[in-house]
């Protein structure tokens, strides 16, 4: 695990569909992150995301890169629950969380909804 690289922040982009594109973004934006997401969900919206855990880093939280095809990728994650927590405190509800294996990477993909009216 290197954690002495430079971080790769996130950007967001925002399609003609209301479609969000996020990237590698550190585990301590996610809370911020999560409230601006829930701002641009309508009524009935879904967030579809991955988000890195034990299985994939070997660590219950990670802040570091990981070798993929042949470069280091930076990676950054809590804890399921902690991710559940700062879901629920942005006011959106999980609908569904598992653990998929992809080209033999496993990593948790969830989607959430706005949980109440907005504020």
């Amino acid at each position: 695990m290197s954690t002495d690289r430079a971080v790769v922040r996130y950007y967001l982009t925002m399609s003609a569909d209301d479609s969000l594109a996020a990237i590698y973004v550190p585990c301590s934006d996610h809370p911020a992150l999560f409230a601006r997401i829930r701002t641009w969900l309508r009524p009935g919206g879904i967030l579809l995301f991955t988000h890195a855990t034990r299985d994939y880093t070997g660590y219950d939280r990670f802040n570091g890169t990981k070798q993929f095809l042949g470069r280091d990728l930076f990676y950054s994650h809590t804890t399921p629950q902690d991710l559940f927590e700062q879901l629920a405190q942005a006011d959106l509800a999980v609908l569904d969380a598992q653990n998929r294996v992809i080209g033999g990477e496993t990593f948790m993909w969830a989607t959430a909804t706005p949980a109440y009216p907005k504020r």
